[in-house]
């Protein structure tokens, strides 16, 4: 029976070896948070970190490449390619991290979406958004943030509004002054795009209230530059020169070409078509499709305006293509937001991870619970036997003491009277 325990002592412990993956030093927590708001602290801590903990494993190593990728993507630089971001995801799947694959799947929608590809960034994000635990956390909340932007990239004004007004509205937005101010930066876009000036203007300047003035600047920026556009729909070109100034100051390269748009605008608004030219080939030498089609008809409407016939259709034969692209995106994020065909695959992956881990754990409490039972009825039967030979002992002693104190036994005594 000894060694039957033991057995299955070993196999628990081997089962609950192979099932727990490696984990990250605890010494990184939070920096993933903070790479999205202050990137350059996140790096500054990580590497100050990196160099007085000794051997990091390779959990540490996943961990440290995220809060740099995401610390990239916050301060406006480009993936060139999402090797590095798909290695996170395949890491962490494999690793049963669910605390962290969900954080994988949001890195690898940033990097999409960073790079164009709404539709797998739509992927990755309906992955991250389904796995995460509660519709008010700030996982899911950022999730509904990017939705809203690719949704409002892809012209789908109203989804993108419902996002935006859902996210403002929830108690951990509210209290997290980053989420809120983006997420009503978003109405203020939703505005704008249907043609409300003045709405967006309000809108915009409450985000810029509420941006953390350490932890927002690149924020900040966005929002100026928006602003600046609005104030020069709704007339009032001196306060988006103001503006503008201050958002170039403060501009991340991912930013710039939409600033270079907007300075375009203003330069049109004032008369200066030939600077706003110049303006309008800066954003579409670098800036994303939407941005592109903009600056595009901006300058067919320049060019149309000089009589300049040939350059007009040219630039307008442009816009519209980009508008065909983005068209097809449309199509391919869908209007509800439902994922594609790879998003099901990827769901049943995670579901099957979680069955399997559920199937380990499950056999490993049974082990331990048989261990448990059969230790404690083993217990049980040696006590029950020590007692018994306690008693035993007890009773032997019992009767020799009172054989001890009868020994020798006296002989009877006669009255005399026996003989003649």
């Amino acid at each position: 029976m000894t060694k039957s325990l033991l057995a299955i002592i070993i196999i628990a412990a081997v089962a609950l070896a192979g099932c727990t993956g490696e984990r990250h030093n605890r010494a990184f927590d939070g920096l993933d948070s903070i790479a999205e708001t202050s990137p350059g602290v996140a790096v500054a801590r990580l590497d100050s970190l990196c160099g007085v903990l000794p051997g990091l494993n390779r959990a540490d190593s996943a961990y440290c490449a995220m809060v740099r990728l995401k610390a990239g993507l916050a301060a406006g630089l480009v993936p060139q390619s999402d090797s590095e971001a798909l290695s996170l995801v395949d890491f962490y799947e494999n690793e049963l991290d669910f605390e962290l694959l969900d954080d994988a799947y949001y890195t690898a929608a940033a990097v999409y979406h960073a790079m164009g590809n709404d539709a797998v960034a739509m992927d990755y994000l309906s992955s991250a958004m389904v796995n995460a635990h509660g519709a008010d956390t700030l996982l899911m909340l950022r999730s509904q943030l990017m939705a809203g932007r690719i949704y409002l990239r892809n012209r789908m004004v109203g989804s993108a509004d419902s996002v935006f007004r859902a996210v403002s509205a929830s108690s951990v937005g509210r209290a997290n002054r980053l989420v809120a101010a983006s997420a009503i930066g978003g109405m203020g876009d939703v505005a704008y795009s249907r043609g409300r000036a003045d709405s967006a203007c309000h809108h915009y300047r409450e985000a810029l209230r509420l941006v953390p003035g350490n932890d927002g600047g690149s924020l900040a920026a966005s929002l100026r530059c928006r602003l600046a556009e609005a104030c020069v729909a709704s007339g009032d070109t001196a306060a988006a020169r103001r503006l503008l100034l201050q958002a170039r100051a403060a501009a991340t390269p991912a930013l710039k070409p939409r600033l270079a748009l907007a300075e375009g605008f203003l330069l049109e608004a004032e008369g200066r078509a030939d600077m706003a030219l110049l303006r309008y080939g800066e954003a579409a030498a670098g800036g994303d499709a939407a941005t592109l089609s903009a600056a595009y008809g901006r300058m067919a409407a320049v060019y149309g305006g000089r009589g300049d016939g040939h350059k007009a259709a040219d630039c307008a034969a442009r816009c519209v293509a980009l508008a065909d692209s983005l068209a097809a995106s449309v199509s391919a994020v869908g209007v509800g937001g439902v994922a594609n065909g790879r998003w099901a695959e990827r769901r049943e992956l995670e579901s099957f991870f979680k069955e399997l881990c559920f199937d380990y754990f499950t056999e490993i409490w049974l082990y331990v619970v048989s261990a448990i039972a059969l230790v404690t009825f083993v217990g049980f039967r040696a006590f029950l036997s020590h007692r018994r030979q306690q008693m035993h002992q007890k009773e032997v002693r019992h009767k020799y003491q009172r054989l001890r104190a009868g020994w020798p036994p006296t002989r009877p005594r006669h009255n005399g009277a026996g003989t003649a």
